[in-house]
């Protein structure tokens, strides 16, 4: 409070002291969450009235406020398959305090850069997401990276063939009978078929382009160009093999 006798008053803190005649005084520019000590001391006119004693004390400044948490980046992600897996790696982020990895409906968390999801159905899409975990009080939760993968066709064992019948050649082509070599075997759908030809037997050979079928079937017909004199015929279902 202002004392109508003091001529002003003298103000120190922290070893710094001003002369004001207000009631009032501020110092910037201080550290936070840091002790200063201070006084005041009322001023006489050195006639009437002398110098106060010193009021004294300790004031702390205010903590410094935090500052806004920080939203993580979202993973890039990268996705591997198999006919019944699905694979998914992003680079690690330091922040992070796990991730939270969501395939078709499904989420877990994890703490490393990668994740597999296993027992999934082939040729089938699976929609995923992931999501770098904050904090909460530091860094916040990335916004989700989402994609779908789809997993491998299931591979198809061909069972045995054998050439049944070759006619031709007409307008420059032969046609290659292939049925299966066994009892309840088939023509089966996601099996290439290609015939490989040569000129003379153990001569070079020569690979077609390969045929497929839509549904597994009980005969395929390749047809094949009918070059020089004689030609030897091999029809090949990756490991099945018919001569």
């Amino acid at each position: 409070d202002a004392d109508a006798n003091a001529t002003g008053y003298e103000v120190t803190i922290n070893g710094t002291t001003t002369n004001v005649t207000e009631t009032t005084f501020t110092v910037s520019d201080l550290t936070a969450s840091t002790d200063y000590s201070y006084s005041v001391v009322a001023k006489g006119d050195g006639v009437n009235y002398t110098d106060s004693a010193a009021a004294s004390g300790t004031a702390t400044t205010a903590a410094a406020p935090a500052p806004d948490p920080v939203q993580l980046e979202a993973p890039v992600v990268t996705a591997t398959t198999t006919a019944n897996s699905v694979t998914l790696t992003w680079d690690a982020d330091a922040n992070a305090t796990g991730y939270e990895v969501t395939i078709n409906g499904t989420t877990t968390t994890v703490t490393d850069a990668t994740f597999t999801a296993s027992d999934l159905t082939a040729s089938t899409d699976y929609p995923y997401s992931v999501v770098a975990k904050g904090d909460g009080k530091n860094y916040t939760d990335s916004e989700a990276a989402t994609g779908t993968a789809k997993t491998a066709a299931a591979e198809v064992e061909p069972d045995p063939i054998k050439i049944s019948a070759i006619s031709g050649p007409v307008e420059g082509n032969v046609v290659v009978t292939v049925v299966p070599a066994e009892d309840g075997g088939k023509i089966k759908a996601g099996v290439n078929y290609w015939a490989v030809v040569s000129a003379t037997l153990g001569g070079d050979e020569t690979a077609q382009e390969p045929v497929t079928v839509d549904a597994d079937t009980d005969s395929l017909e390749i047809t094949v160009p009918a070059t020089g004199d004689s030609l030897f015929i091999k029809v090949k279902a990756d490991t099945a093999t018919a001569e």
